[in-house]
């Protein structure tokens, strides 16, 4: 009898641990999904913003190119 009343108390001091982490992690991503919206997104958008700032060089002597073409166009028709 006192051995299944022990049995008891441990299975309800175990569960209401886990409830208890279960709640703390939902917090801890709750927080850290309310500064940083999504870890991949942010990743990916600054490594999106690296690489336009070191190609922003490049692109701008291909779109000076592109306009250059244009104008040779519009000028000899």
């Amino acid at each position: 009898m006192k051995f299944s009343i022990f049995r008891q108390i441990l299975l309800i001091i175990v569960l209401l641990g886990n409830i208890h982490l279960i709640d703390a992690t939902d917090i801890v991503r709750f927080v850290a999904s309310k500064k940083y919206p999504d870890p991949k997104q942010s990743y990916f958008i600054d490594l999106l913003t690296l690489t336009l700032e070191a190609s922003k060089k490049n692109m701008a002597i291909i779109n000076c190119s592109r306009s250059l073409l244009k104008w040779r166009k519009i000028g000899h028709q």
